[in-house]
């Protein structure tokens, strides 16, 4: 025997689970009901969990992606407990641990990335464990959703995929076909695992829709790759094309379509019933027993989906004998059909789907050939059974199967599966053997130009350092074969991915700054702005985001506000990352506070990172449709809002109430963070004068009736909260809440802070909870807000002061300021003087009512203490300033 490959360890590392069969149970067979509590107008608190599954901050957040939340979050009687372990979807072969999930319960897994395409039928497993059992619970239940057209919801008919039976099961299993008509590009999959319970045995919440909480299980979230079936026939379109098929004891589905299929003969009578077309793909096996049984099932449903036609056939292309056909179901249904056959000979056969008045749109079907004799081998246990896959260069390609009774090559000696690819000009390659969940700790370092007669052309490959990846330089446009090396020792058994990258000749391909260590920090003022260009041709995934993405990094050496924009970007990239990261490789990011698409008018983004720490980041380009080629983005930095003397206030659950609105004195602010502090001082303040009174108004999410609003404002300026500058003590309940302040006669002119403090009263054995009815510290839950009130100070007067008085904001400031015109308008003298009563500053404006107008003094004016005058024909008003 000969020894034509060569064999390379690496240090990838495997690892192995096994599970324990255990028999179904209920969620009440394994947990006491503990009662439930009576706590009226409220939702139910879940009880605390020690144990984390996931790490929900991936950091990885494409713009645009803005789906609706979704979450678990148990209940008093149970905490969360059953929980998905593995998704297995196209090359998406994903296993997580096994532990109880912690609420939200929520995770976005974007690599690797599925990739499906439109016409095609895919499998969809979900396993399912609980702490108990390796099954769900007898009401368990998976569904899943696809968002088709790429519009951020799973909201659109058909985009429900799976709606799995009910029971204790330990994988939850259906068929997905991609539809004809879906968009083209990179899109969402979202799985939820819930309880159906319906009863008074215990607490559920069960949700069957894609958004918002439930009670009890997990949600996950994964990124496809749909691309186009398009417009070419399948590679299988005739006899001569055949796609091999192994032989096994159980039926192993394989995909296919017939999408762009055409009749290669014509229709046979199958089951009394003659087709009006044979738009028809083509299969081979060698049997292994003398019963041979082929199965194909369509599609899609009883509606809409593939109503499949079977014709099994004996002999060479051209010379071809029918064994039979048989059509005896309807639409979306399994037709079988068993034949004798002789063990060691080569059978075809051909699947076509019946012709109904309405146009076709759903032409994907599975496969599968079993044999009471065994067989066992994979479909790509031999070079011929391995469907080339084309690979754009740039590009790349996931190859998943499974090995399973993958049997020696006589020639090389070696257990293979193949895959194969093919490029239709020069590339490097690189050949990743560790593919998450899939790691090699060997592997053989050679391709084939050549099946079945492979051995005159085998090609050597160079092992990376970090002994995962194989690499190939200037391969010729051509077709080639990858022996996937199989040892139960050292290589991953079953189910396998191994990933194919390839870049153009000729220098590499890849842009300069691919890798993040390729980039030098570049120095970014605060305040400041820095240039970032590129071309992010070529790009690849070198940091494992989930896309390709070239870099660029700055240094701050301050607190900064950070805008990053792609306004100077032709023609505008319409995907981006939202995220900093932070380290290289990256150990920590900082998302984004928010973004928008319309200040730079021409629908690139702009992003704002706020309050970012001096340091080092880093700033992924991402690679897509729509986003591929030059850029230019600008990153500005404005320095940090001075710290705060005041004392920290928060809350520590962020997932239950929560203030939607703040009304007060000109303030009318609405928030959604689930933050247990925001900051709103920078906002519009409100405007108040000693001795009136003003009503405030505090409207929550989520409440519960055991929750209370209290708010202070610091009069003083002392910036303490002192025991009398508590404003509103609301009632106990659910909101809302609403009150009038008296602004003190003794109160300081000027700008000062304003807390509001949302918070839950109660206090017994049902959920723990700490309340907090003080300004500082924390809560277990509610919210704190702070807002900046302007306490307009008058030193000589004029009619009508609750009416007419200006307002000025910031104040103390720098010399920028806000001037609120109030009543005064027309001709107006605005003059800044100073203690001694001399003028620093003046102009003449012509100002409307009610309006704000700037004042920029900024390094024009010392620090100290100023009167700004507002005088016009008929009146004169001043305000106290502070320039610091």
């Amino acid at each position: 025997m000969m020894n034509l490959f060569t064999l390379r360890a690496l240090g990838c590392g495997l690892a192995v689970a096994g599970a324990l069969g255990l028999a179904a149970q209920s969620r009440m067979d394994t947990r006491s009901n503990a009662g439930r509590p009576s706590v009226a107008g409220a939702a139910l608190r879940r009880a605390p969990q020690a144990q984390l599954k996931h790490n929900n901050s991936n950091g990885l957040v494409s713009r645009g992606g803005g789906y609706c939340a979704a979450s678990a979050s148990g209940s008093i009687d149970f905490d969360l407990d059953e929980r998905i372990v593995n998704v297995t979807f196209s090359n998406i072969n994903n296993s997580t641990a096994n532990v109880a999930p912690i609420a939200p319960a929520y995770t976005l897994y974007p690599t690797p990335a599925g990739n499906v395409t439109t016409g095609m039928t895919y499998a969809l497993s979900v396993n399912v464990n609980t702490t108990t059992l390796t099954t769900g619970f007898s009401e368990s239940q998976v569904l899943a959703w696809i968002d088709y057209n790429q519009d951020f919801d799973f909201s659109d008919a058909g985009e429900q995929v799976l709606v799995s039976a009910i029971g204790a099961l330990d994988i939850y299993t259906g068929n997905i076909t991609i539809p004809v008509t879906a968009s083209v590009g990179t899109t969402r999959m979202r799985i939820r695992l819930h309880d159906t319970h319906d009863g008074a045995d215990y607490i559920n919440v069960f949700n069957d829709t894609p958004c918002g909480d439930a009670s009890y299980g997990e949600i996950e979230d994964y990124v496809l790759n749909i691309s186009s079936g398009g417009g070419s026939a399948p590679v299988n379109d005739n006899c001569a094309g055949a796609t091999s098929i192994g032989v096994n004891a159980t039926c192993i589905a394989t995909n296919g379509t017939t999408q762009d299929a055409t009749q290669s003969q014509a229709p046979a009578t199958c089951s009394t019933f003659l087709a009006t077309a044979a738009n028809d793909v083509w299969y081979s096996f060698v049997a292994t027993d003398v019963s041979t049984t082929i199965s194909v099932t369509g599609a899609g449903d009883a509606t809409t989906g593939m109503d499949p036609i079977l014709e099994a056939f004996s002999g060479a292309c051209g010379a071809l004998t029918s064994l039979g056909c048989v059509d005896a179901t309807l639409r979306g249904a399994t037709e079988t059909l068993t034949i004798a056959t002789t063990p060691g000979t080569t059978y075809r056969y051909r699947v076509y789907y019946w012709t109904y008045a309405a146009a076709q749109t759903v032409f994907g079907f599975t496969t599968c050939v079993t044999s009471g004799g065994g067989g066992g081998t994979p479909p790509n246990d031999d070079c011929t059974g391995a469907v080339a896959v084309n690979i754009a260069v740039p590009g790349s390609n996931t190859f998943s199967g499974d090995n399973t009774g993958a049997t020696e090559d006589g020639t090389t000696g070696f257990v293979i599966v193949w895959e194969a690819f093919t490029i239709a000009t020069c590339a490097n390659v690189d050949i990743n053997y560790c593919v998450s969940g899939s790691e090699f700790d060997d592997f053989l370092v050679n391709l084939s130009v050549g099946c079945p007669d492979f051995i005159t052309g085998i090609l050597t490959g160079t092992v990376s350092v970090d002994n995962c990846t194989l690499s190939f330089a200037e391969l010729a446009a051509g077709t080639y074969y990858i022996p996937v090396m199989v040892d139960p020792v050292n290589t991953p058994v079953g189910a396998y991915s191994i990933q194919v990258i390839t870049t153009a000749c000729g220098g590499g391909g890849t842009p300069p700054n691919d890798l993040c260590t390729a980039v030098t920090p570049v120095g970014l003022n605060v305040p400041g702005s820095v240039d970032f260009s590129g071309d992010n041709t070529g790009a690849t995934d070198t940091e494992e985001l989930g896309f390709a993405s070239v870099w660029h990094s700055f240094t701050t050496t301050e607190c900064a506000n950070i805008t990053l924009s792609y306004c100077a970007t032709t023609p505008a990239f319409d995907n981006s990352f939202l995220n900093l990261f932070i380290g290289c490789p990256f150990t920590d990011f900082v998302e984004a506070a928010s973004f928008e698409t319309t200040s730079c008018g021409n629908d690139n983004v702009t992003i704002q990172y706020t309050n970012v720490p001096a340091g080092t980041y880093y700033y992924p380009v991402l690679t897509d449709v729509g986003a591929t080629g030059p850029y230019t983005i600008n990153v500005a930095a404005a320095p940090c809002a001075p710290p705060s003397d005041y004392c920290e206030a928060s809350a520590n659950s962020l997932q239950f109430e929560k203030i939607s609105n703040v009304t007060f004195a000109g303030i009318n602010n609405n928030s959604t963070s689930n933050a247990g502090y925001e900051d709103f001082t920078l906002g519009t303040p409100a405007s108040v004068v000693a001795g009136q009174s003003y009503p405030l108004s505090v409207t929550t999410a989520g409440g519960f009736s055991t929750d209370q609003v209290l708010a202070w404002v610091d009069w003083d300026h002392n910036s303490v909260f002192d025991a009398g500058e508590i404003i509103f003590s609301s009632a106990v309940g659910i909101g809302p809440f609403n009150g009038n302040v008296t602004v003190p006669l003794t109160a300081t002119a000027g700008t000062t802070r304003m807390r509001v403090r949302l918070h839950d009263t109660y206090v017994g054995a049902n959920y723990p909870n700490t309340p907090n009815p003080t300004p500082c510290d924390t809560s277990t839950y509610g919210q704190v807000e702070d807002y900046t009130v302007d306490m307009i100070g008058i030193i000589t007067g004029a009619p009508g002061l609750s009416e007419s008085v200006f307002g000025v904001y910031p104040n103390p400031t720098d010399g920028n300021m806000i001037v609120r015109t109030g009543n005064l308008h027309g001709s107006v003298l605005i003059e800044v003087m100073d203690a001694l009563g001399r003028v620093a500053y003046a102009e003449q404006r012509m100002v409307a009512k009610s309006s704000s107008m700037p004042i920029s003094l900024a390094g024009h004016l010392a620090k100290g203490t100023y009167v700004l005058r507002m005088s016009t024909t008929d009146t004169r008003e001043e305000q106290r300033i502070v320039i610091r």
